[in-house]
């Protein structure tokens, strides 16, 4: 009985975590549009990076910022300051410390493209990434991550309308997300060596954190590709089978971890805790990603079904 009162409990957590979920708040934020502000050396080449990102000409003028251009750039959600060649860093480089100071040093990212050894960028305060050269997957791998980074909902934003970024973005946001429950995982063992840690982790909070962190990464992946959320009951079928699979993991997590001192337990936790938020990440990419080919199968199959049921010969 108490085992089951226990198993209880911990569903109507899992309850009251899903049902407090804020779906209009992360579809409005999913569907809020955007400026990414372009800092190049001439506008050709801003214009090239905006037509590798964009899905036409419409995206590219409503999407996309051009420096220097009028006043309201400075209120751009993202400056993207790229860099072609070392000589040409040295011109922008006084542009992208002032965007820095206005939007905030994680919402300036340096894209460098190609091999570019000895720039100055030693300053933290900027996101740095690099492209191996200028092309429409180079340039989506590279700064997919550095848009989660600065803001999960805009990178959800900018990926659910450019189709060029919409799978590095879910990967970056996948793995962005088992990190964090990776690292929360690890802290969650404290308790074995420091008490007082320990009275704040207790009571499975830990798994409450997890879990909602694999809830929300559910719900962004759905948006990113598009899944209606027009209703609560259809999200809920498909989060059911994540926090059962929390309590899944939970269990073999502490299994492991009895076999080991209290100093190396936290070892199996981190792991699984990485390795499932990842695994549980991929299938709802796989499963939104495929989600129309898959309604379209699926109606075909009934299709076909119902023609089997029906009457070889018809009755004179």
């Amino acid at each position: 009985m108490g085992q089951i009162r226990m198993v209880g409990g911990r569903l109507l957590d899992a309850w009251r975590l899903i049902r407090e979920l804020d779906l209009n708040g992360l579809r409005a934020r999913a569907e809020q549009p955007f400026k990414i502000l372009l800092v190049t050396p001439d506008r050709v080449l801003g214009e090239v990076v905006a037509g590798l990102l964009a899905g036409g000409p419409q995206d590219t003028a409503e999407a996309f910022e051009f420096w220097p251009g009028s006043e309201d750039s400075l209120g751009t959600d993202l400056a993207l300051v790229v860099v072609p060649d070392p000589a040409h860093w040295l011109d922008l480089q006084p542009t992208a410390t002032v965007l820095r100071r206005v939007l905030g040093p994680e919402r300036v990212v340096i894209l460098l493209i190609g091999d570019l050894p000895g720039l100055p960028l030693t300053d933290e305060a900027f996101q740095v990434v690099r492209a191996d050269r200028l092309s429409r997957e180079t340039v989506a791998e590279a700064l997919a991550p550095a848009l989660v980074r600065a803001d999960p909902d805009l990178a959800v934003a900018v990926g659910r309308r450019f189709e060029a970024l919409r799978d590095p973005v879910a990967r970056a946001l996948i793995y962005q997300t088992a990190w964090a429950n990776g690292e929360f995982a690890f802290l969650s063992n404290a308790p074995a060596v420091i008490p007082v840690i320990g009275a704040l982790m207790a009571g499975g909070a830990d798994l409450a954190v997890l879990t909602k962190n694999q809830v929300f990464l559910w719900v962004r992946l759905a948006l990113l590709y598009g899944r209606p959320l027009d209703s609560i009951w259809p999200i809920l079928a498909e989060l059911f089978p994540v926090v059962g699979g929390a309590f899944v993991w939970r269990s073999v997590a502490r299994e492991l971890a009895g076999f080991l001192p209290p100093v190396f337990s936290a070892l199996p936790k981190t792991a699984i805790a990485y390795s499932a938020t990842v695994a549980l990440g991929m299938a709802a990419e796989n499963y939104y990603r495929r989600h129309p080919e898959m309604r379209r199968r699926l109606g075909l199959l009934l299709q076909s079904l119902r023609k089997r049921r029906q009457p070889r010969f018809q009755p004179e």
